[in-house]
């Protein structure tokens, strides 16, 4: 059977949160600020987020290139660095 997209999203997000430091949060979520359809978004944001508050963003036009954008992110520099 093919994957789905939902198979490949579940992915995509366990490999992203697996490089999280433990107690990290990582969450997904549209971009929209409001309801109004006037005022949504089509882009996508991933955050992670650690403990003490301090995060790390990312987005894309759709939640897998928002997870891919926060991946590159990560890759980039250190968790320490994060402020």
């Amino acid at each position: 059977m093919a994957d789905t997209y939902s198979d490949t999203l579940t992915r995509s997000y366990a490999a992203v949160a697996g490089e999280l430091p433990p107690d990290w949060t990582l969450s997904l979520r549209c971009a929209s600020r409001t309801l109004a359809v006037m005022d949504r978004s089509p882009e996508w944001i991933a955050v992670a987020e650690s403990p003490t508050g301090s995060s790390i963003q990312a987005t894309g036009s759709d939640p897998e290139r928002a997870l891919a954008a926060l991946h590159h992110e990560l890759s980039r520099r250190p968790i320490g660095e994060v402020s």
